[in-house]
């Protein structure tokens, strides 16, 4: 084991890297004359930025709307139907593009026609290097952070002394909780660094799965 990762599993925090096909890495990795970031096995990585793990129930997702004032002085929402934002394609491409980046193997699921009400998706595996998990990263029609689907295997936990046992930091409607709601920016991430954050989210769990620990709540840069 590495010094990286030692201090790793200490609580020491290290830089994450994530692997072109979803593995996390701490060490190795160099940054090249063209500024991008490399590892001498896995080649180009990408760097996981801050987020926290979580659990519980997933927020709700409000369609687009827009905020108002009432007579009484209370925020009140009125719902809005036009320019829903991945009815831009230039929007929808720059996700893509950002995506195909950092996981190219993971594909776009467009939305369907300009009054849907479901977003698009990207679907595809991860594979952590010790075992491979499909996944569907659901985007939100708000904007907000996307929802993560687990979609092979479907269930995640495991049996300990005959008694299922559900991962840490899943929803209770089996959604990953890969981040916190305010970690989250939309006028600044790409569905990339969700899926950036899934990958960090598998890594922790086919630990915990080996050893019944969760190596880490997140990634918080000191």
């Amino acid at each position: 084991m590495s010094i990286s990762n030692l201090l790793g599993h200490f609580g020491v925090h290290v830089p994450r890297y994530i692997t072109l096909d979803g593995q996390m890495i701490r060490d190795g990795v160099v940054t090249t004359a063209t500024g991008a970031l490399h590892h001498p096995s896995h080649g180009p990585v990408t760097v996981v930025t801050p987020h926290t793990f979580h659990d519980g129930v997933e927020a709700a997702v409000r369609d687009n709307a827009s905020r108002r004032a009432t007579a009484s002085g209370v925020i009140g929402i009125t719902p809005t139907t036009p320019a829903r934002w991945f009815n831009d394609p230039a929007e929808v491409d720059r996700h893509d593009a950002a995506v195909r980046a950092v996981l190219p193997g993971f594909a776009l699921n467009p939305a369907g026609t300009a009054k849907t009400t479901a977003p698009p998706s990207w679907s595809g595996v991860i594979n952590t290097g010790r075992g491979r998990f499909a996944v569907t990263i659901h985007t939100r029609t708000d904007g907000g952070l996307p929802r993560i689907e687990p979609t092979r295997p479907r269930r995640l936990g495991k049996y300990r002394a005959g008694r299922w046992v559900p991962a840490p930091h899943i929803f209770t409607n089996q959604n990953l909780c890969i981040a916190d709601d305010a970690d989250w920016n939309p006028d600044e991430h790409t569905v990339a660094v969700a899926a950036l954050w899934t990958a960090h989210w598998y890594a922790a769990y086919t630990e915990w799965f080996m050893t019944d620990r969760w190596p880490q709540d997140g990634y918080h840069p000191r």
